[in-house]
């Protein structure tokens, strides 16, 4: 299980936690203090990334701000974080 939880200065956070098994994602579940836009988009990320191989759920989650925008929190710095720790524990999973 991979969990990032990102804050801002501003209060906001997210929290992401994934869970990985064999390089396919079981489960994934946002929480925090942001807003979604549209409403719903949450939900429909985590439902479009459950039961990926982990290369494609991080396509998914990087054009996850094309779909729409989390607001109070910026997905991009979130994203590049999540990245990291991805490659740093599941490297032979992710094929570039």
């Amino acid at each position: 299980m991979i969990v990032v939880e990102w804050y801002r200065e501003n209060s906001r956070f997210i929290k992401i936690e994934l869970y990985i098994r064999d390089c396919v994602v079981e489960d994934i579940v946002f929480s925090g203090d942001f807003f979604e836009e549209p409403e719903g988009l949450i939900e429909s990320i985590e439902k479009s990334v459950r039961g990926l191989q982990l290369s494609d759920a991080i396509k998914v989650l990087g054009s996850l701000d094309v779909y729409g925008r989390i607001i109070g929190v910026d997905w991009r710095d979130v994203y590049e974080k999540l990245c990291s720790m991805l490659r740093e524990v599941y490297g032979e999973c992710i094929k570039e």
